[in-house]
């Protein structure tokens, strides 16, 4: 079962974090200017880069993305969850955004376990986070979309 979108309907200003392309996003955002033909879905490509930068230009190489879609924004608006430097980064995060760190650390404390004894699995986050979110690594950083 998949987690319920926690940002399906929060306006894009809600992010702080934004990036402005870099040149594997721009080189992604002539490559999608030149194909297409209609002025109204370039000039909607511009806006959503404009708007969410880099993010936006990681969208366009989702294989599912069709820039000439009317509701091109509004689906980027709803289906991206964020950037990190990696995806281990994210597993972080999402280990931290349960609380599960916290625990684990209460329980190692009371319990006398050594720091290193329990660790994550991270394979098995990267499996099921692969199974949440579409990835694309774009200009050093990771761009994740929900499915």
């Amino acid at each position: 079962m998949k987690p319920e979108n926690p940002h399906h309907e929060d306006p894009p200003e809600r992010r702080a974090f934004f990036t402005p392309p870099g040149a594997e996003a721009q080189r992604t955002i002539d490559t999608i200017l030149g194909r297409l033909s209609n002025p109204e879905d370039e000039l909607r490509v511009i806006e959503g880069v404009l708007t969410h930068g880099a993010g936006f230009a990681a969208f366009l190489r989702l294989t599912d993305t069709a820039p000439e879609d009317p509701t091109l924004i509004r689906r980027y608006e709803q289906c991206y969850a964020d950037a990190w430097n990696s995806i281990d980064d994210l597993v972080i995060d999402t280990i931290e955004a349960l609380g599960w760190q916290a625990e684990l650390a209460t329980f190692k404390q009371q319990n006398g376990v050594p720091d290193d004894y329990l660790t994550w699995n991270h394979t098995a986050f990267h499996d099921r986070l692969n199974d949440m979110y579409s990835f694309v690594k774009l200009d050093g950083v990771t761009h994740a979309f929900y499915r």
